[in-house]
């Protein structure tokens, strides 16, 4: 299956996220690394900044998607930390529960369109277990009632998620 860069999804998804690609339209490579690439952005006077990465693997009887990434985002400006995002490339099934399960840890995910995230008490054993893990498992449920599952590499990670706390420090 093609790769859908990071970058790309990651400037889609802010996008998403802020209603508007303006400012989203030219965000600062903060690095690489193995499968994982930092940013940070400006909206008004605010730095955002996000880690993202594509699936590895998908898995799902469908016939066409959307871009599918796993993001790590940090808006210092609104006291938002650490905030994984998932985003699968279709619409979720109303009130359907995602699940994002890395090695024995399973977290269930609350799911709007096409973005899912952890439980906000979650977040720090979610990020916790994405460090010490190396692959990531997305399993949803399309609006059409196709199952899916979606796996992420964890390889660079860590070190995306120091250069994004490093550019977007806690308050």
């Amino acid at each position: 299956m093609a790769r859908f860069t990071p970058l790309i999804a990651a400037t889609l998804a802010l996008a998403a996220f802020a209603g508007s690609a303006a400012w989203a339209a030219d965000p600062e490579s903060l690095g690489r690394f193995r499968d994982w690439e930092a940013f940070s952005a400006k909206e008004g006077n605010a730095t955002i900044c996000y880690a993202s990465t594509s699936p590895q693997e998908q898995k799902g009887d469908y016939t066409s998607r959307g871009a599918t990434f796993l993001m790590l985002i940090r808006r210092p400006a609104e006291g938002v930390y650490d905030d994984v995002t998932a985003i699968a490339g279709y619409d979720y099934q109303a009130n359907s529960k995602p699940t994002l399960q890395v090695g024995t840890r399973r977290f269930e995910a609350d799911a709007r369109g096409d973005v899912a995230w952890p439980k906000v008490g979650d977040r720090a054993q979610l990020v916790a277990a994405m460090k010490g893990g190396s692959t990531l498992e997305l399993s949803g449920v399309s609006s059409r009632g196709t199952p899916t599952e979606d796996t992420f590499s964890l390889l660079g990670f860590t070190a995306a998620a120091g250069a994004i706390a490093k550019s977007c420090p806690k308050r």
